[in-house]
């Protein structure tokens, strides 16, 4: 299914593995970036490195060269995935809605 140009994908809380595939022929120039449902913005693969902006891309890597791998997904791991050329041509956009539950500590 394509949502507004993006590829829907749904994910439970805790699953294993999500992999948003980005088949590119030239996988060193891939850019991937993360437009969360929280509200910030972040850079995830650059320069053939997984980023760490404030810990948040712990659970991430890269497999295949180019496709995005988050293990184990959390509901704040939602948010639009997008996948460019060294360029900035956009690949491929996914639109990754993962749901769970979210425990508070009440006193």
């Amino acid at each position: 299914m394509d949502l507004g140009g993006y590829k829907q994908r749904s994910a439970e809380q805790g699953d294993v593995d999500v992999v948003l595939s980005c088949n590119m022929i030239q996988s060193s120039d891939v850019v991937w970036t993360l437009n969360s449902t929280s509200g910030y913005f972040i850079h995830i693969y650059v320069n053939r490195t997984i980023t760490d902006f404030l810990n948040f891309i712990k659970s991430m890597s890269l497999i295949n060269s180019s496709s995005l791998r988050i293990y184990p997904v959390e509901p704040e791991d939602s948010g639009l995935y997008n996948c460019y050329e060294a360029n900035g041509k956009l690949v491929v956009g996914y639109n990754l809605t993962v749901t769970g539950v979210l425990l508070t500590d009440y006193l």
